[in-house]
């Protein structure tokens, strides 16, 4: 099941991707692509079904947080001190606002949200080590991570070739464990070659067919 499918059976996360859609939609197919990549790692990592699920919902909500940023964020750069005092928050405001938005959420959900910018001592908002963090959490700021690498970005004006996209995946400090299953999901039939090309065409029930997700503010 991929994760327009949840949305198609869930009206709570149906207003969730609503709200995404309505600041941009660019947003939302980046959430989007994130929750079915990190369902797939999660499942070729050996998670147990539930486990999947839990990353996919993670992956779709990591950024829910970003609602609440003015809009001009989503094409200013350079972004100043006070732009990035708001960025560092988005993910402590998405896990309360989803919580809020969905109150079924597990936990651990929650928690992924938090940790999906934290790396190694040296992430944010809270600088947390890696064996600190919740397992789905590193698997979804891996495939976010990689997605937001092979979108546009107004700060990269060239796209990256497959390769140059997993060196700097691994240079963020994500080891073969987490990109070896990266690379066979998104080499899969499922998300079409993605790792060398922009994020494929996702379409939202309702909404307008064509274009190519092209993402323009912060990861």
């Amino acid at each position: 099941m991929k994760m327009a499918d949840v949305l198609s059976s869930r009206r709570d996360l149906w207003m969730v991707g609503t709200a995404m859609r309505e600041w941009h939609e660019n947003l939302f197919r980046h959430s989007l692509l994130t929750a079915d990549i990190a369902a797939e790692v999660a499942r070729l990592m050996g998670f147990p079904d539930a486990d999947v699920e839990l990353a996919r919902l993670a992956g779709f909500l990591h950024d829910f947080g970003k609602v609440t940023w003015p809009k001009e964020l989503q094409t200013k750069h350079p972004l100043d001190e006070e732009d990035w005092q708001i960025v560092r928050l988005h993910p402590v405001v998405g896990a309360r606002l989803a919580g809020e938005k969905v109150p079924s959420l597990s936990r651990v959900v929650l928690r992924v949200i938090e940790e999906h910018h934290e790396r190694d001592g040296d992430g944010y908002p809270r600088g947390l080590r890696a064996a600190d963090l919740h397992p789905l959490s590193r698997v979804v700021a891996c495939v976010e991570c990689f997605v937001a690498l092979v979108e546009d970005r107004p700060y990269r004006p060239c796209p990256l070739t497959g390769e140059q996209v997993f060196r700097q995946v691994m240079e963020e400090g994500f080891g073969p464990e987490l990109v070896d299953p990266l690379r066979r999901a998104v080499d899969g039939d499922g998300f079409g070659g993605v790792s060398a090309a922009p994020a494929p065409k996702l379409f939202f029930p309702g909404a307008k067919k064509g274009g190519t997700a092209r993402t323009a503010f912060p990861n």
